[in-house]
This record gives C-alpha cells, sequence and structure tokens, in this order.
C-alpha cells in the first residue's frame, strides 16, 4: 500500500483491518461501509481504516480483583 495515496483496494483494505474481502462485500450490500466505485473497482479511502477500526473498538472492563 502506497502511503502518498488517498485510496486503496479491497484488497489493501481487507489487509489492513484483518477482514476478508468477502466480509466486506457485505458490509458494503448492507451500506456500512463507505467506498468509492470506479466502474468495477471498488476503492476506499485511506482514512476509513481508521474509522473501521475506531467504529469496531471493543471496550473491556479491567477486573478490580485482578
Amino acid at each position: 500500500m502506497d502511503k502518498d495515496r488517498e485510496t486503496m483496494t479491497e484488497a489493501e483494505f481487507a489487509k489492513a483491518v484483518g477482514v476478508s474481502r468477502v466480509t466486506l462485500w457485505r458490509m458494503r450490500q448492507r451500506g456500512q461501509l463507505p467506498h468509492y466505485k470506479l466502474g468495477r473497482r471498488i476503492l476506499y479511502g485511506q482514512r476509513h481504516v481508521e474509522e473501521f477500526l475506531k467504529a469496531h473498538e471493543c471496550k473491556t472492563e479491567v477486573d478490580e480483583h485482578s
């Protein structure tokens, strides 16, 4: 992935966030994942990686007895 580019391919995005391309497809179909479509090509903005990870962050509680 070229850090100077503003967009990344579906394969690059999937690798960056650790999910399959099928998962990305499902999320796009449900309207849960912003993307760009140029003809048949799907692209994602670099900022979408951070937004995706932040949206799926799990907050865990620390056990005070540990």
